[in-house]
């Protein structure tokens, strides 16, 4: 497989890369993969005489098999996976979703094209790069992050609280132990006529506030950020 060898340098050598794929027009895929507990990365892939897209990928038989984590070559048997496939942004070139093995790992996913031939992606696991770039030491307080569309990021620690993005606005309410909205704290416009953002304030179970709403973009993938901090 003339494309693995080029995926596992990749692979090997990128800071923070988790996953690495590659999808062929001639119905080829093949990805390296290491889960966030386990050090052992794996394939996955498989091979169709059909053009591959995510409506018709389940249709087909997904293998995982361990590699070498010196040569990327796979040992041992190859065990039949169901795949995993979610793109939460709209975004084709640089998305949040999940691995193409586990439906709970988010990812920061870069897209590319590669001579006609197929597409390359590049995936990132969310929570050590948040960990990076996002350390939050506001005493009391909480950070929110979202994707434009509204899809949680990182969801922050106010407890029996929801933060809740549509289109440029945020809504902060309040939830009991079930989840179920018992109140509304406000709402607040991320971006004003003119362009610009201003602080609000509020007070969440007795606790004051003050919230600032900006843009992020962390690998191409476009972010609400919402620091709370307490007064």
């Amino acid at each position: 497989m003339q494309v693995a060898p080029l995926l596992f340098q990749a692979f090997s050598t990128i800071p923070y890369l988790s996953q690495v794929s590659f999808t062929g027009t001639d119905g080829l895929f093949f990805s390296y993969y290491s889960k966030e507990d386990q050090q052992q990365p794996v394939a996955v892939y498989f091979n169709s005489s059909s053009p591959i897209n995510q409506k018709n990928s389940t249709m087909y038989t997904w293998y995982t098999q361990p590699v070498s984590r010196n040569t990327g070559k796979p040992y041992g048997e190859a065990v039949i996976t169901p795949p995993s496939i979610t793109n939460a942004t709209k975004n084709k070139f640089a998305s949040l979703g999940t691995s193409w093995n586990d439906s709970q790992d988010l990812h920061f996913l870069n897209t590319a094209a590669m001579d006609g031939r197929g597409t390359i992606s590049l995936g990132f696991r969310v929570k050590p790069l948040l960990s990076f770039f996002c350390s939050f030491d506001g005493e009391g307080g909480s950070l929110y992050l979202a994707t434009k569309d509204g899809v949680g990021v990182l969801e922050g620690t106010i407890p029996n609280t929801r933060v809740v993005i549509k289109s440029n606005s945020v809504s902060v309410q309040l939830i009991d132990s079930f989840g179920v909205q018992v109140g509304q704290v406000g709402n607040v416009t991320c971006q004003q006529n003119d362009g610009t953002t201003e602080e609000s304030n509020f007070n969440i179970w007795k606790i004051k506030y003050s919230l600032y709403c900006s843009d992020l973009k962390i690998l191409g993938v476009e972010l609400v950020c919402l620091p709370f901090l307490s007064f």
